[in-house]
């Protein structure tokens, strides 16, 4: 355990706590009972059927005892430690593992013991006041986009799409929480509402907590609190958010501004909700957008895209071959932006502040996949 740590945590981005000890319980009583026992029971079903439920209703006992343990133990608040420590520390802490397990003089596997004590000090990778870290999450034909201040994170839509009853915000937005050591949302923005949605964000909040919900439409009735998404602004960290309504209040629009640079995240306006907007003149000129997913026949369209004028347009959703997505992507890189489509790229990460855009990166342009997981 202690030579696989390092490992364990480049890839996984933390280590179980509780492995070592449930592992001395759970390997034996698997390897010397449970498979012993299973074996048995297919022996007879080949041999002699009528005596095969024996066994096989003793392993089904033992499993119905031993599982329960099991999940008690992983849901365990320590039962993990996750952290991100910085890349120099992988180089001291692979060959201080094998200095612990030495048989040397114990001072000098405390020596080794020492080397570990950076991940006790691990700096946030949450931005300093005043940016915002944006991380735009491959969630295939969903959207999902996690914005985090220095003190604050937010999360626009769950990454849910027809049919997926929270199952993609599982895979793709808790996964990038844990990377980040955060334990709940300060908001949840919903661009729009169905019943996919309101899965995933049931899932969110039994899993790390949602301290408010924004929606755009109405909310179905049950004990999870949400807010019709509505005109507003608030500050967080220096950074100022600012929500607005489109088509009726059907959608719900995010716009982020530090200083003179904006981020817009459209959700999933049609081109009528563009029109909308653009007469009231709620949009104005943005350094990047999380393009719609709507942005195919029914959105981006021609006067929405000049006048964002948006330097970074990155596509999220939809249908990867669609030929109308195709040519929306299409006219937003004639229109002289750079596109980045997460179909394409993965996952797209950027720090947005008073300076504009920086430290752009796409997940597929890492060489090793845990290097995504790495401080820029």
């Amino acid at each position: 355990m202690v030579t696989l740590a390092p490992l364990t945590f480049a890839v996984f981005g933390g280590v179980s706590l509780v492995g070592f000890g449930v592992n001395l319980m759970a390997i034996p009583l698997i390897s010397f009972v449970f498979v012993p026992v299973i074996l048995v029971g297919a022996v007879l079903a080949w041999w002699v059927p009528a005596l095969d439920g024996l066994p096989f209703a003793a392993a089904a006992w033992l499993y119905e005892k031993s599982w329960p343990l099991l999940v008690w133990a992983a849901d365990l608040e320590p039962s993990t430690w996750r952290t991100e420590p910085s890349t120099w520390w992988f180089v001291l802490a692979i060959p201080a593992s094998l200095w612990v397990l030495w048989s040397w003089p114990l001072g000098l596997r405390l020596g080794g013991a020492a080397l570990w004590l950076p991940l006790l000090f691990a700096p946030s990778r949450l931005p300093e006041a005043g940016q915002v870290r944006v991380d735009v999450l491959d969630a295939g034909r969903g959207s999902a986009v996690l914005v985090a201040t220095h003190s604050h994170v937010l999360l626009f839509d769950t990454g849910d799409r027809w049919n997926t009853h929270g199952t993609v915000l599982a895979r793709t937005v808790l996964p990038a929480l844990d990377a980040y050591g955060i334990r709940s949302i300060d908001l949840l923005v919903l661009p729009g509402l169905d019943d996919d949605r309101a899965a995933g964000a049931a899932l969110l909040a039994f899993e790390r907590g949602v301290h408010r919900i924004l929606t755009g439409g109405g909310w179905p009735a049950n004990r999870l609190r949400a807010e019709a998404c509505r005109d507003s602004r608030f500050v967080w960290d220096a950074v100022e958010f600012e929500t607005f309504t489109a088509g009726r209040g059907k959608y719900c629009v995010l716009r982020i501004a530090a200083g003179e640079h904006a981020l817009l995240l459209p959700g999933d306006l049609d081109a009528n909700s563009e029109r909308e907007l653009l007469a009231h003149g709620r949009v104005g000129r943005v350094d990047a957008m999380v393009l719609s997913r709507q942005a195919g026949g029914a959105g981006s369209g021609s006067e929405w895209i000049e006048s964002s004028a948006a330097g970074l347009a990155i596509a999220t959703g939809g249908i990867a071959t669609s030929d109308t997505r195709a040519r929306a992507l299409a006219r937003w890189r004639d229109s002289g932006s750079r596109v980045l489509d997460t179909r394409t790229v993965g996952a797209v990460q950027f720090v947005f502040g008073t300076q504009g855009i920086s430290g752009l990166t796409t997940a597929r342009a890492a060489r090793y996949p845990f290097a995504w997981r790495r401080p820029g």
